[in-house]
């Protein structure tokens, strides 16, 4: 019997952390898909079709979660890198922060799909996913706290 202990690297996906501005605070919509525990909350994740760019996908998933366009979509600089257990597979996705200069009240109305828009001071203590905790405090510090790098702007596009 052959043991092949291969371990596949995927990266077909990008996740998107979607914002918005509410009362001088920040906020990010996290879902909870029907398929998981009723406290595993999640940012979302979209998979990149054939001939699209990661940041179309965002903006794609973004339209598709929200029923709304984003005022500007930026790029971490960041590719998180997780192992999915279901598949035995490493996966790579480069994230991709959203945002609303407004109280976008758009809740997802997604079929099996719960959403809640938490501060951004508390959403740490909802996700569930460790890689997505060290992603949430990189996005605080490098687009909460400071002004993002206008180079990291891809939507409105600038190319």
């Amino acid at each position: 019997m052959h043991n092949d202990s291969t371990i596949l690297i995927k990266s077909n996906s990008i996740s998107v952390y979607i914002c918005r501005s509410k009362n001088d605070r920040m906020e990010i919509l996290l879902l909870n898909r029907e398929e998981s525990a009723n406290d595993e909350w999640e940012v979302t994740c979209a998979n990149v079709k054939p001939m699209e760019m990661c940041w179309q996908a965002a903006l794609n998933e973004v339209r598709t979660v929200t029923s709304a366009v984003p005022d500007r979509i930026y790029s971490v600089d960041m590719v998180s890198t997780f192992y999915d257990v279901k598949t035995h597979t490493i996966m790579m996705e480069p994230v991709f922060l959203a945002f609303f200069d407004y109280e976008q009240d758009t809740m997802p109305m997604l079929p099996g799909v719960g959403s809640m828009w938490v501060d951004a001071y508390d959403a740490e203590q909802h996700l569930t996913l460790s890689h997505e905790r060290e992603v949430l405090k990189l996005i605080f510090h490098e687009f909460f706290t400071k002004t993002p790098a206008e180079s990291q702007k891809v939507y409105p596009t600038r190319f």
